[in-house]
């Protein structure tokens, strides 16, 4: 029991050694002894804090000094628009109304592009010339809310202009070639009744008249002179309505048999109208414009090619000219030669749709962000397609092609200068494909006295147009 009570003293005793050895060693840092590693004391739980977040500053209105240092961006500069004069708003006015204006052809069959072109350019002129003219005062009909302008093709190389208001009688008329446009008045005369069965003069005599044809529309706003003008124009057109039903009456026969009700008026086109309608679904319409003459609209004409025949007493040497010279004389950098239409070069097809497409259609591809034309791959095949088949146009290779868009951006689309003299040699006639060779000299030479070379043309007519079917080289005659 001793031995136990020394042992306790003795431990109670290092016990508090230790105790004073740890006070001193936190007091006063002891070398460690070789060999050992200093420890990095540990941290007690006592003196843990939480990590503290930064507060953010309270957010005023006033800007930060970032913000009022930083310099405005540069913004691009907007060219300013330019004011167009008078004489230019005037001409595009014209041009605008010109271009928008469809042409009612009488010979749909055998529409020349370049004539039309040329015609509706000549119209714009002269529109332009004569805006004040006391005699033609084309201003005052711009500037009426019931102003109409209407286009007729009389034949292949010859067009009519009729500028008129739908509340009133009070017609202008403007005859347009390729070359020239002029003013003139159609004759009043009515010439003898013409020699017609009673069936047929029964049927134009009895037809329902709409009340704007007979002249009553118009009472209150025509003077005797224009009542005359428009009485004659009345008697013209139920003249023409019965020479031509006389005339067709074989043909009509199923048309006229089945007769159901007869109307004749004068519409806002500025045409006197024939309409017939059948018991069944047949149908049968006669326009007359006095400047143009008669032509018809029957639902019984076929609509497959097979049945179309080639007018040959069409093919003019003029007309056929008109189909070729442009592209001949546009297409120097790519001439116009081919043997079969997909050998057709990208560059051919390119500069042919820039000929064949009318001009109005091509300045609305321009668009003045970037001051281009801007023509899309569908644009060029539905100008092609109407002239040329087995074609095939890759936009991708046009030297104007811009991979971002898709399209092709150019600077310019027309700018097609250059004369050649040109003289039809001669001309075949197979079915619907007429062949003819042209001799072509120099712009200097206008009786063409010495031929510089020659083609020959093959082209296929169709119900509504024609296809171009080779351009070879001809030997000089």
């Amino acid at each position: 029991m001793k031995k136990r009570w020394i042992a306790l003293l003795l431990a109670l005793t290092m016990a508090g050694s230790m105790l004073a050895g740890c006070t001193q060693k936190a007091d006063t840092p002891v070398e460690p002894e070789q060999g050992q590693t200093e420890q990095e004391p540990k941290p007690s739980d006592e003196n843990q804090t939480e990590p503290v977040t930064p507060q953010e500053p309270e957010k005023t209105d006033e800007p930060t000094p970032s913000e009022e240092d930083k310099p405005d961006e540069p913004q691009p500069e907007e060219e300013p628009e330019i004011e167009l004069t008078p004489e230019q708003k005037r001409r595009r006015e014209i041009e605008a109304r010109v271009a928008e204006t469809e042409i009612s052809a009488q010979d749909k069959d055998y529409i020349s592009p370049f004539i039309e072109e040329a015609a509706r350019s000549q119209l714009t002129q002269y529109l332009y010339d004569n805006w004040d003219n006391e005699a033609l005062p084309v201003s005052t009909y711009f500037e009426d809310d019931d102003f109409r302008m209407n286009i007729y093709q009389n034949s292949l190389e010859e067009y009519t202009c009729v500028l008129s208001r739908t509340d009133s009688f009070d017609e202008r008329y403007i005859r347009l070639t390729a070359n020239s446009a002029e003013a003139f008045t159609p004759s009043t005369t009515v010439g003898d009744p013409p020699a017609v069965s009673v069936e047929v003069s029964d049927l134009v005599g009895g037809a329902k008249f709409d009340k704007r044809y007979d002249g009553y529309y118009f009472d209150d706003k025509m003077d005797a002179e224009q009542n005359k003008v428009f009485r004659a124009y009345s008697a013209q057109a139920l003249s023409a309505f019965k020479q031509a039903l006389e005339a067709f009456k074989k043909e009509w026969s199923v048309v006229l048999d089945d007769a159901f009700r007869s109307t004749v008026s004068f519409d806002e086109n500025d045409q006197f109208v024939f309409e017939l309608q059948g018991k069944t679904s047949y149908w049968l319409e006669l326009r007359y414009q006095p400047a143009c003459g008669l032509w018809s609209d029957i639902s019984l004409v076929p609509n497959e090619e097979a049945d179309w025949e080639l007018d040959a007493s069409k093919l003019t040497d003029n007309y056929l000219l008109s189909l070729v010279t442009t592209l001949e004389i546009g297409m120097t950098s790519a001439p116009f030669t081919f043997d079969r239409p997909k050998d057709l070069t990208q560059e051919q097809l390119w500069l042919m749709f820039l000929l064949l497409t009318p001009s109005h259609e091509l300045e609305a591809t321009y668009k003045s962000s970037d001051k281009m034309y801007h023509v899309t791959q569908e644009m060029v095949e539905d100008t092609l397609i109407s002239y040329l088949q087995y074609f095939y146009f890759d936009i991708t290779k046009n030297p104007g092609y811009d991979a971002a868009s898709g399209e092709i951006v150019v600077p310019t689309v027309s700018g097609f200068g250059g004369w050649r003299s040109y003289r039809l040699r001669d001309k075949s006639v197979d079915g619907n494909t007429v062949t003819f060779t042209v001799d072509y000299g120099a712009g200097d030479d206008p009786e063409l006295t010495a031929p510089e070379y020659a083609k020959t043309y093959t082209i296929t007519f169709r119900r509504g147009g024609y296809f171009y079917d080779s351009v070879v080289e001809a030997p000089l005659a």
